[in-house]
């Protein structure tokens, strides 16, 4: 299964520096997009992985993943501006990420969602 990393979010010193951050650690496929409706472009996408890191209002109580779940394995990780774990993270994410997180802890995070199949990502005690 190929995999895909989706950056879904308005500002584009945040897109450019998480998909520089990723880059760092991951050779995959990133896209980054300014909103959620350019997500459309790619609902024809079959047997991926795909992460997407999404800006938290840009989720309007929805999940993103829905259209990609019949033939990928989807999974999503919030994009807080405050601080990323102040309230819980919705049902259907895996966990969430803030500019305060540093990038070894991103990069274990996203590590962690490739290893988990189906399953929510269980973090670590720190």
């Amino acid at each position: 299964m190929n995999r895909k990393i989706f950056i879904i979010h308005s500002s584009d010193i945040v897109r450019k520096g998480l998909a520089a951050i990723l880059r760092n650690y991951f050779n995959y496929e990133i896209f980054m997009l300014e909103n959620r409706e350019a997500l459309n472009e790619y609902h024809d996408l079959k047997g991926q992985n795909i992460i997407f890191i999404i800006q938290e209002t840009l989720l309007q109580g929805t999940n993103p993943a829905l259209p990609f779940e019949k033939y990928n394995q989807p999974k999503i990780i919030i994009f807080r501006n405050s601080h990323p774990h102040i309230s819980p993270v919705p049902p259907f994410c895996e966990e969430s990420i803030g500019v305060e997180t540093p990038s070894l802890q991103i990069q274990e995070i996203i590590s962690c969602c490739w290893q988990t199949k189906g399953q929510k990502f269980e973090k670590s005690a720190s």
